[in-house]
C-alpha cells in the first residue's frame, strides 16, 4: 500500500494545497517552488500544510501520487470492463479526467512537467496495469472495420480526446472555456470516430441512442 492511501483526499484544506501545489510545481522548477507561495495562494497557515507534509519535497512526492491516483486508478476502478465497447469506454475515460481539470487546473500540466518523475512512480508501485488494462482489457475487436488497424484506430482516437483536453487548459488558463461546451466536442468527435472505425454506422446509432 502506498504511504499516501490513508490521507483524506475529501479534505477541503488539503484540497485547497493539492490545487495550489499543482499549480505552482507547474510553474517552477523544484529548487524555486515556494511552500510561501502556495500557503498563500491557499489562503492557510503554514503549520497547516506542515501538517499534512513534513517538507517540499514530501509535497511533491505526494501530487506526483495524487495525479496518477485522480487521473488513471480512481478512473480505472470505475470502468465497466463487462463493456467492450473500447470508444465508449475512451469517451468515459476522457469526459472524467475533463471534470478532474475543472476541479485541478494544472493536473495535466503537472504530470506533463514532470513525466519522467510520474513514470518512476508507476514503476516503483507496480502500477503499469492499471494503464494497460484500461485500454487494453476485454476490446471487441469485431466491433472495428479493420481490424488489422485496431492499435492504430485506438491511439487516433486517445490523441482526438487528448488534443481536446489540451485545447481545454489552455482555455482555463486565459478565457475560461465552457466545460459543457467541451463535453459536447468530446461526444461530437466520439460520434465521429464511431462512424470513421466501427461497422454498420455505428455513430448514428449512438446518436440516436443520445438523443432519446
Amino acid at each position: 500500500m502506498n504511504s499516501y492511501d490513508e490521507i483524506d483526499l475529501t479534505n477541503a484544506n488539503l484540497k485547497k494545497i493539492v490545487k495550489f501545489g499543482l499549480e505552482v510545481f507547474s510553474n517552477n522548477t523544484i529548487e524555486k517552488v515556494s511552500t510561501n507561495v502556495i500557503v498563500k495562494k491557499a489562503g492557510i497557515s503554514r503549520g497547516l500544510l506542515y501538517y499534512y507534509f513534513k517538507d517540499k519535497e514530501d509535497l511533491f512526492n505526494f501530487l506526483i501520487y495524487f495525479s496518477f491516483k485522480k487521473s488513471v486508478i480512481d478512473i480505472y476502478e470505475d470502468i465497466d470492463f463487462k463493456n467492450s465497447d473500447i470508444l465508449k469506454r475512451l469517451n468515459n475515460i476522457f469526459l472524467k479526467r475533463l471534470d478532474l481539470i475543472n476541479e485541478y487546473p494544472y493536473i495535466l500540466s503537472f504530470t506533463r512537467e514532470y513525466v519522467y518523475e510520474t513514470m518512476e512512480n508507476i514503476k516503483n508501485q507496480k502500477y503499469e496495469h492499471y494503464r494497460d488494462e484500461m485500454y487494453n482489457l476485454n476490446i471487441d475487436k469485431t466491433l472495428f472495420i479493420n481490424e488489422s488497424d485496431i492499435n492504430n484506430s485506438i491511439k487516433i482516437s486517445k490523441w482526438t480526446f487528448a488534443g481536446i483536453l489540451e485545447e481545454y487548459v489552455l482555455f482555463t488558463e486565459s478565457d475560461k472555456k465552457n466545460i459543457n461546451q467541451t463535453k459536447e466536442e468530446l461526444n461530437s468527435y466520439y460520434l465521429s470516430l464511431r462512424r470513421s472505425f466501427y461497422k454498420n454506422n455505428e455513430g448514428n446509432n449512438e446518436k440516436r441512442k443520445m438523443v432519446k
